[in-house]
């Protein structure tokens, strides 16, 4: 899991509101389509469909298959699949 913190300094223009603490969290899983079907029942909406990315620097990358979802409050939550060990 990862959690990213932080905002914009000027925080009462985002949808959010005026205060909140989190950009987004992460989610490692082994099943990223299961992932976002538990989701989506939970009432959150995929806002990226899976898609492939390479993550890292040269010499040192790995492949990882991304997606996001919004939770009905409005948290910004990625599930992400990646090989055992590189993340």
């Amino acid at each position: 899991m990862e959690v990213f913190a932080g905002g914009p300094a000027d925080a009462k223009h985002h949808p959010w509101g005026e205060r909140y603490a989190l950009i987004h969290v992460a989610f490692r899983t082994s099943d990223l389509e299961h992932a976002l079907k538990v989701a989506e029942a939970a009432g959150a909406t995929i806002t990226q469909q899976p898609k492939d990315i390479v993550m890292g620097r040269p010499g040192k990358s790995v492949n990882i298959r991304v997606a996001f979802v919004q939770a009905p409050t409005g948290e910004v939550v990625e599930f992400f699949t990646s090989p055992v060990g590189e993340l």
